[in-house]
Protein backbone atom coordinates (compact mmCIF):
# COMPACT_ATOMS: atom_id res chain seq x y z
CA UNK A 1 0.00 0.00 0.00
CA UNK A 2 1.35 3.61 -1.35
CA UNK A 3 1.42 6.28 1.41
CA UNK A 4 -1.32 7.99 -0.81
CA UNK A 5 -3.35 5.34 0.24
CA UNK A 6 -2.77 5.00 4.02
CA UNK A 7 -3.18 9.03 4.73
CA UNK A 8 -6.75 7.79 2.77
CA UNK A 9 -7.37 5.09 5.21
CA UNK A 10 -6.41 7.57 8.22
CA UNK A 11 -8.99 10.02 6.40
CA UNK A 12 -11.69 7.58 6.82
CA UNK A 13 -11.10 6.24 9.92
CA UNK A 14 -11.17 10.29 11.23
CA UNK A 15 -14.46 10.43 8.70
CA UNK A 16 -16.24 7.11 10.51
CA UNK A 17 -15.11 8.10 13.87
CA UNK A 18 -17.25 11.46 13.44
CA UNK A 19 -20.16 9.68 11.81
CA UNK A 20 -19.33 11.23 8.70
CA UNK A 21 -20.52 15.21 10.27
CA UNK A 22 -18.56 17.59 8.38
CA UNK A 23 -15.25 18.41 10.36
CA UNK A 24 -15.48 21.70 10.96
CA UNK A 25 -19.80 21.60 11.40
CA UNK A 26 -20.51 23.38 15.15
CA UNK A 27 -22.68 20.27 15.53
CA UNK A 28 -19.80 17.70 16.23
CA UNK A 29 -18.19 16.50 19.09
CA UNK A 30 -15.09 17.79 17.41
CA UNK A 31 -13.92 21.45 18.25
CA UNK A 32 -15.72 23.35 15.77
CA UNK A 33 -14.21 24.87 12.40
CA UNK A 34 -10.51 24.05 13.43
CA UNK A 35 -8.83 21.33 11.27
CA UNK A 36 -7.71 17.97 12.22
CA UNK A 37 -3.96 17.29 11.60
CA UNK A 38 -3.44 13.73 10.26
CA UNK A 39 -0.08 12.62 9.93
CA UNK A 40 1.19 9.26 8.37
CA UNK A 41 5.02 8.58 8.04
CA UNK A 42 6.76 5.88 5.42
CA UNK A 43 10.22 5.14 4.16
CA UNK A 44 12.02 8.23 5.68
CA UNK A 45 8.73 10.71 4.39
CA UNK A 46 6.38 12.33 6.74
CA UNK A 47 2.92 13.32 5.27
CA UNK A 48 1.28 15.86 7.36
CA UNK A 49 -2.59 17.22 6.64
CA UNK A 50 -5.14 19.51 7.45
CA UNK A 51 -8.08 18.87 7.13
CA UNK A 52 -11.42 20.10 6.92
CA UNK A 53 -13.99 17.81 5.74
CA UNK A 54 -13.97 14.28 4.35
CA UNK A 55 -16.79 12.36 2.53
CA UNK A 56 -17.24 9.12 0.32
CA UNK A 57 -16.25 10.93 -2.64
CA UNK A 58 -13.24 13.28 -1.40
CA UNK A 59 -12.13 15.65 0.93
CA UNK A 60 -11.23 19.31 1.73
CA UNK A 61 -8.30 20.43 3.19
CA UNK A 62 -6.14 23.57 3.93
CA UNK A 63 -2.47 21.95 3.75
CA UNK A 64 -1.05 19.27 2.65
CA UNK A 65 2.79 18.76 3.70
CA UNK A 66 5.49 16.24 2.70
CA UNK A 67 8.82 16.23 4.93
CA UNK A 68 12.08 14.46 4.07
CA UNK A 69 12.80 12.92 7.76
CA UNK A 70 16.20 11.97 7.11
CA UNK A 71 19.04 13.91 7.30
CA UNK A 72 20.71 14.74 4.05
CA UNK A 73 24.19 12.86 3.23
CA UNK A 74 27.31 14.72 3.35
CA UNK A 75 28.22 15.66 0.17
CA UNK A 76 24.83 15.73 -1.42
CA UNK A 77 24.11 18.48 -3.64
CA UNK A 78 21.35 20.22 -2.01
CA UNK A 79 20.68 22.95 -5.34
CA UNK A 80 21.09 19.85 -7.62
CA UNK A 81 18.50 18.25 -5.37
CA UNK A 82 16.18 21.18 -5.72
CA UNK A 83 16.01 21.25 -9.83
CA UNK A 84 15.63 17.72 -9.94
CA UNK A 85 12.44 18.09 -7.57
CA UNK A 86 11.07 21.26 -9.67
CA UNK A 87 11.61 19.16 -12.88
CA UNK A 88 9.46 16.18 -11.37
CA UNK A 89 7.15 18.72 -10.21
CA UNK A 90 6.45 20.22 -13.51
CA UNK A 91 6.68 16.97 -15.23
CA UNK A 92 3.94 14.94 -13.03
CA UNK A 93 1.53 17.45 -11.35
CA UNK A 94 -0.31 18.05 -14.42
CA UNK A 95 -3.88 16.73 -13.21
CA UNK A 96 -4.92 19.15 -11.00
CA UNK A 97 -7.03 22.25 -12.10
CA UNK A 98 -4.25 24.18 -12.99
CA UNK A 99 -0.81 23.28 -13.90
CA UNK A 100 2.29 24.22 -11.68
CA UNK A 101 5.37 26.59 -12.55
CA UNK A 102 8.42 27.94 -11.48
CA UNK A 103 7.67 31.64 -10.18
CA UNK A 104 11.17 31.98 -8.18
CA UNK A 105 14.25 29.47 -7.37
CA UNK A 106 17.12 30.64 -5.44
CA UNK A 107 20.84 28.02 -5.79
CA UNK A 108 22.04 30.09 -2.13
CA UNK A 109 18.95 29.14 -0.36
CA UNK A 110 18.01 26.00 -2.01
CA UNK A 111 14.51 27.00 -2.37
CA UNK A 112 12.18 27.60 -5.26
CA UNK A 113 8.55 28.36 -5.39
CA UNK A 114 5.81 26.85 -7.80
CA UNK A 115 2.73 28.55 -8.54
CA UNK A 116 -0.44 27.29 -10.93
CA UNK A 117 -0.69 29.01 -13.88
CA UNK A 118 -2.61 30.13 -15.29
CA UNK A 119 -4.67 31.11 -11.87
CA UNK A 120 -7.96 30.83 -11.54
CA UNK A 121 -9.10 34.57 -11.90
CA UNK A 122 -12.61 36.28 -10.91
CA UNK A 123 -13.95 39.40 -10.74
CA UNK A 124 -11.69 40.64 -7.65
CA UNK A 125 -9.53 37.80 -7.30
CA UNK A 126 -7.17 35.20 -8.06
CA UNK A 127 -6.99 31.95 -6.69
CA UNK A 128 -3.93 29.67 -7.07
CA UNK A 129 -1.92 26.12 -5.76
CA UNK A 130 1.38 27.09 -4.33
CA UNK A 131 4.40 24.66 -3.97
CA UNK A 132 7.14 25.94 -1.23
CA UNK A 133 10.57 23.02 -2.00
CA UNK A 134 12.86 24.20 0.96
CA UNK A 135 16.25 23.05 1.53
CA UNK A 136 15.28 19.54 -0.21
CA UNK A 137 13.53 18.41 2.98
CA UNK A 138 10.22 20.08 3.21
CA UNK A 139 7.73 20.68 0.75
CA UNK A 140 3.97 22.40 1.64
CA UNK A 141 1.56 22.73 -0.79
CA UNK A 142 -1.55 24.69 -0.33
CA UNK A 143 -4.22 26.94 -1.54
CA UNK A 144 -4.39 30.71 -2.33
CA UNK A 145 -6.92 33.73 -2.78
CA UNK A 146 -5.28 37.09 -3.28
CA UNK A 147 -8.16 39.86 -2.94
CA UNK A 148 -7.85 42.41 -5.32
CA UNK A 149 -9.68 45.04 -4.03
CA UNK A 150 -8.11 44.43 -0.23
CA UNK A 151 -4.48 43.57 -1.74
CA UNK A 152 -4.32 40.82 0.41
CA UNK A 153 -3.85 36.66 0.44
CA UNK A 154 -5.43 34.15 2.59
CA UNK A 155 -5.49 30.50 2.21
CA UNK A 156 -8.33 28.63 1.32
CA UNK A 157 -9.69 24.64 0.87
CA UNK A 158 -8.75 22.69 -1.53
CA UNK A 159 -10.85 20.30 -2.41
CA UNK A 160 -10.02 16.93 -4.22
CA UNK A 161 -11.33 14.05 -5.25
CA UNK A 162 -9.65 10.78 -3.29
CA UNK A 163 -7.99 9.19 -6.48
CA UNK A 164 -6.92 13.14 -7.16
CA UNK A 165 -5.48 13.30 -3.15
CA UNK A 166 -4.23 10.04 -3.11
CA UNK A 167 -2.27 10.31 -6.48
CA UNK A 168 -1.00 13.82 -5.07
CA UNK A 169 0.91 12.23 -2.16
CA UNK A 170 1.90 9.46 -4.13
CA UNK A 171 3.82 12.11 -6.52
CA UNK A 172 4.54 14.49 -3.82
CA UNK A 173 6.61 11.63 -1.94
CA UNK A 174 7.98 10.70 -4.39
CA UNK A 175 9.23 13.33 -5.62
CA UNK A 176 10.71 14.12 -2.49
CA UNK A 177 12.14 10.77 -1.81
CA UNK A 178 14.07 11.71 -5.34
Amino acid sequence: MQIGEKILNELDTLRKRHDGVFLGSPSNSMDSLHPKKVKVEEDLIRVEVEVLDVDRLGCSINKLEITKLEEQTRGENTCQSIKQESEEIKKRITYLQENMKIIESDALTSTALFRSWPPETRDNSIDYYEINLSGGHSMPFERYRFDRVEKKRTSIPINLTKDIFSRLVNDLACIMKG
